[in-house]
């Protein structure tokens, strides 16, 4: 139980408006919660004598897979909707979940991890002599009993050699794991350990799946999938929408969409006042008639967060400024 809240309090920036631990049989499930927009549930929500579970992130069509709001006086929250929807269909409704999220689920006999399509939401696990441990930052693993800092050389050349991380899974520690995207580990004591992508699950096929299309058609197509995701992520709450902002073809596609929602606010963080990305976004929210906020950056001032920034991201990180900051964005 001291390890569980000595890792809480490690990442205790990610939720400063409350924090929580809750055991339920052999699963010690702790969390610490950023309150956005009422109504709050308590995190880990405790839903039946059985079942329990930690979201972290946000998921769009939770009303859809319910088909009604919950029973008795329960609040209708992302994770209370989560935790109805698990407990009646369990993981066979993680192919249709549409957000950005990482959760943990248990019915009292078996753990449920999993993650969204594109890892936008982090989660990463260790198997220890204890068992299976978990977290949104590796940070809070390193001092639990057993927890081996040794490093993995392969993935740290991959990542400041090439790039980025050529071993999909490994992180820069040898012992810890990045949970895939679209992906699930169900786990009881004593079992093996195996990450399964949510393609395994059974499902529908989707309309018009196998069905051969013209050029036109399907770029229209594309266009109301695009229009319907950027509509369900603005519509998910009432709070003033910002956007991490670069003038090109695909954030310009966005905030078009997105500003016929609701009104949006676009940052731009450059190191120059004539930068090529800063004249084009200035352009595009001109015509557009959005608000655009810019930030200008210094080597002086990221010298003077640069620990801070290791801090945060935990592992190397190349590509430059985008990524750097677009990371914090999405985290």
């Amino acid at each position: 139980a001291d390890d569980v809240e000595n890792g809480l309090r490690v990442i205790s920036h990610r939720g400063p408006d409350g924090a929580q631990a809750t055991r339920m049989g052999q699963l010690y499930l702790a969390s610490c919660r950023l309150a956005i927009h009422p109504p709050y549930d308590e995190s880990p929500l405790q839903y039946s004598d059985k079942e329990i579970i930690a979201l972290n992130g946000e998921i769009y069509n939770l009303f859809e897979l319910t088909a009604s709001p919950p029973v008795e006086t329960l609040s209708v929250t992302d994770t209370n909707l989560l935790a109805r929807a698990l407990s009646i269909k369990g993981k066979t409704i993680l192919p249709a979940l549409r957000g950005l999220f990482a959760f943990c689920f248990s019915d009292g006999q078996r753990v449920l991890l999993a993650r969204d399509r594109f890892g936008i939401k982090p989660l990463y696990y260790a198997r220890l002599q204890k068992g299976l441990v978990f977290a949104s930052e590796m940070k809070a693993l390193l001092s639990l009993p057993g927890f081996s800092r040794d490093l993995d050389e392969d993935v740290i050349s991959s990542i400041t050699i090439v790039g980025h991380n050529l071993f999909p899974g490994k992180t820069p520690f040898r012992q810890v794991q990045s949970l895939k995207p679209g992906h699930f580990i169900e786990y009881s004591v004593g079992e093996e350990l195996q990450e399964k992508p949510f393609s395994l699950i059974p499902q529908a096929p989707m309309p018009g799946a196998g069905l051969t299309i013209e050029a036109n058609e399907a770029a229209e197509r594309s266009e109301e999938l695009l229009a319907e995701s950027v509509s369900r992520t603005v519509l998910h709450d009432p709070h003033p929408k910002a956007l991490f902002f670069s003038g090109g073809l695909d954030s310009s596609l966005i905030l078009d969409l997105a500003r016929r929602h609701s009104p949006v606010t676009c940052f731009v963080l450059s190191d120059r006042s004539d930068a090529d990305d800063l004249i084009e976004a200035r352009r595009v929210t001109q015509a557009l008639g959005v608000c655009l906020e810019e930030r200008s950056i210094n080597e002086e001032a990221l010298a003077r967060e640069i620990v801070s920034y290791a801090w945060h991201f935990e592992q190397p990180i190349a590509g430059g400024a985008f990524d750097l900051f677009g990371g914090v964005a999405f985290h």
